[in-house]
């Protein structure tokens, strides 16, 4: 028969273990669906660019608006978290506004604050 051996502390190992495995986890899952949020940003102001100058990248009509200008990079707080370096295209001689977002807005309408504006006595 085997003796039992308590100085090793081998049961908190594990559930240090199982607590760092559920964290990268949770991590990881944050990760996936932060991309998926960006990627669905991204598609939705492309589309919405394309209609507005009338045409997709490279394409050549009569109806085409203006043409394109680069694009450039903002941050966007979601209820899901704060998506980073999200594509904004320009256009050369029309002022876009997308339905997403207004200009300068940083913060999604629905996320909550996190501190209270009122002072505390």
């Amino acid at each position: 028969m085997q003796n039992l051996n308590f100085d090793q502390h081998l049961t908190y190992r594990w559930q240090e273990s199982k607590r760092q495995f559920r964290d990268h986890f949770w991590n990881e899952i944050h990760q996936q669906i932060l991309g998926q949020v960006k990627q669905m940003i991204q598609d939705l102001i492309g589309t919405e660019f394309n209609g507005l100058i009338g045409a997709r990248p490279y394409e050549r009509t009569p109806h085409r608006r203006t043409k394109r200008n680069g694009f450039y990079l903002r941050s966007f707080e979601t209820r899901y978290g704060r998506v980073q370096d999200i594509k904004v295209p320009r256009a050369r001689s029309l002022d876009i506004r997308f339905s997403l977002f207004d200009r300068w807005q940083q913060v999604e309408d629905r996320v909550p604050e996190k501190h209270s504006k009122t002072p505390v006595f």
